[in-house]
């Protein structure tokens, strides 16, 4: 089973999976940050998990 990473909002451990009829499975976290909604659990850690790496700053010679 796949462990959800921190929120990338506060940075802390304390989202959770729900499940709602019309969003269908999300993360949630405490702080109100919410993931995605995706059709099982486990599509909605890995949506939750999945992170870009931030764009390498290009300076001016």
């Amino acid at each position: 089973m796949t462990e959800l990473k921190a929120c990338p909002f506060c940075g802390k451990q304390t989202a959770t999976v729900k499940h709602s009829r019309n969003w269908g499975y999300f993360v949630s976290c405490q702080c109100t940050a919410v993931g995605p909604g995706r059709a099982t659990a486990q599509a909605a850690k890995d949506a939750w998990n999945k992170r870009t790496e931030p764009a390498q700053a290009v300076l001016p010679l």
